[in-house]
């Protein structure tokens, strides 16, 4: 369910999209797609996010408009467990929100060995 109404949502909101099953995916996406949302995200198997953005198509939302989101959402951190997901989603929206690259701090900045 959304929480909020997208008349709130501006360029400092982070939506994060986390449903029970496509039919609510889609709902959620499509409240939230054209607003100023500075970071919009969905969880889901590759499968799901790709049969919610072509029911989404096909209601008439451009592609380039549905790459703005980000989905399966989460960086790659190698967990499974619900911590281990919320923290990847977390890291996703922080480094979205900074720029940051990703990559280890040691490959980022001059190494203390160098």
């Amino acid at each position: 369910m959304l929480h909020c109404r997208p008349a709130e949502v501006n360029s400092l909101t982070s939506v994060v999209i986390i449903t029970r099953g496509h039919q609510y995916d889609r709902l959620c996406l499509k409240s939230v797609i054209h607003s100023k949302a500075c970071y919009i995200g969905m969880i889901g198997s590759s499968g799901k996010v790709r049969q919610t953005f072509q029911s989404l198509m096909a209601e008439g939302i451009s592609k380039k408009t549905l790459e703005k989101v980000s989905a399966p959402i989460g960086l790659d951190l190698g967990g499974q467990k619900p911590g281990e997901i919320a923290l990847s989603i977390l890291a996703e929206i922080v480094a979205h929100g900074n720029e940051g690259s990703c990559k280890p701090m040691k490959y980022v900045k001059a190494g203390v060995l160098a």
